[in-house]
C-alpha cells in the first residue's frame, strides 16, 4: 500500500479497497498451486472481500456524517434566532453562514 500518512480518511479507505481487490485477484481466479491450500486461498478472499466491505462501510459512514454536520449546524441556526437582534447575534450568524456554504460546496 502506499504511504498513508498525511491523507484524509477517505483515500487511506480507497487505498486499503484497491489493495484489498488488486491482491485478491490471484487468489481468487488464478490457477497457480502455490498460493497454498483451497482453504488457505478462501481464507485469504473472504477477508480480502470482508475488509473490502469494511472500507466500503466507513466511507458511507463518512458521507452520513459530513450530512449530520450539515443539519447541526442548520439547527443551530434556527436556535440563534431566539437571540437579541445585535452584533452578537449577526456576528454567529455569519459564521454559520460562512461555514455552512464552504461545506456544502463539497458535496
Amino acid at each position: 500500500m502506499k504511504n498513508l500518512k498525511k491523507k484524509s480518511t477517505r483515500n487511506i479507505l480507497e487505498d486499503i479497497s484497491e489493495h484489498c481487490f488488486t491482491y485478491m485477484v490471484p487468489y481468487k481466479y488464478g490457477k497457480q498451486d502455490n498460493r497454498g491450500s483451497d482453504k488457505y486461498k478462501k481464507g485469504r478472499i473472504t477477508t480480502y472481500e470482508w475488509i473490502n466491505n469494511l472500507s466500503y462501510y466507513y466511507m458511507e459512514q463518512e458521507e452520513n456524517l459530513k450530512e449530520e454536520f450539515i443539519l447541526y449546524l442548520k439547527s443551530k441556526n434556527e436556535e440563534i434566532q431566539f437571540l437579541k437582534d445585535g452584533d452578537y447575534k449577526k456576528g454567529i450568524n455569519d459564521v454559520l453562514k460562512e461555514v455552512l456554504e464552504k461545506v456544502e460546496q463539497t458535496k
